[in-house]
């Protein structure tokens, strides 16, 4: 039995790893050598590659070599192709955790960029409600990795509300605010179809429901009057 059950969590490990569909490449000394990381990050299903390339999605390198006045090819390459640039806490973190974390704590910034990095949800606001396929803290990390911000409860700065079918029919407080402020409702597929083709999608396609705002009402005082 014992060994049916561990047959079983292996093929479930095989399945759903931390790093699937992550490529890393490496640089500076980090705190472990180098081939050790790229061993955790192989045997936990994600590649490693030997330079920057478009199939990158991470450089993992130290505060020191990132900060450093000459900074490396690996580097200003990565920041060119706005690639996140994360310490090495993020591997071990995850594989502890036994998922892929969002990066925002593991993030380091090129304060002396002028090139501003291009966030999906830059100046979004969003407020989460409801039961999802994915869990609600990684849903928030990957808002929030992707320059948006997580609320409690809907207020005047919220834009988006996400939310479910279930949700949506038998309304929760923050639905029923969302509805009255006329906020964008949409499903959780708005943010995960947005992230993966680094597009912010048409809400039009998601929306559980879309009430117009004041703003983009084309019946406008000066066109009502015209109407009588």
């Amino acid at each position: 039995m014992t060994d049916i059950v561990s047959d079983i969590n292996q093929k479930i490990c095989q399945h759903f790893k931390q790093f699937d569909d992550f490529v890393f490449c490496i640089s500076g000394t980090l705190s472990v050598v180098r081939r050790q990381i790229v061993d955790l990050i192989e045997e936990n299903g994600g590649e490693f590659a030997t330079s920057i390339n478009k199939s990158v999605t991470h450089l993992i390198t130290t505060k020191e070599d990132f900060e450093s006045s000459e900074k490396n090819r690996k580097v200003k390459d990565a920041i060119e192709q706005e690639i996140p640039c994360i310490v090495e806490d993020f591997i071990h973190d995850s594989i502890k955790a036994n998922r892929a974390l969002g990066i925002r704590k593991y993030r380091i910034n090129d304060k002396g960029s002028k090139k501003k990095a291009n966030f999906l949800f830059d100046g979004e606001h969003f407020v989460l409600s409801g039961s999802f396929n994915e869990p609600v803290h990684e849903l928030k990390d990957t808002i929030m990795d992707h320059g948006g911000v997580v609320e409690d409860k809907v207020t005047d700065k919220t834009t988006y509300l996400v939310t479910t079918n279930e949700d949506w029919s038998n309304p929760t407080d923050d639905v029923t605010d969302a509805k009255d402020k006329r906020l964008h409702i949409v499903n959780e597929r708005f943010i995960s179809d947005s992230v993966k083709e680094n597009s912010k999608k048409d809400f039009h396609n998601y929306r559980l429901v879309f009430h117009k705002r004041k703003a983009d009402d084309d019946d406008g005082p000066d066109k009502k009057k015209a109407k009588k």
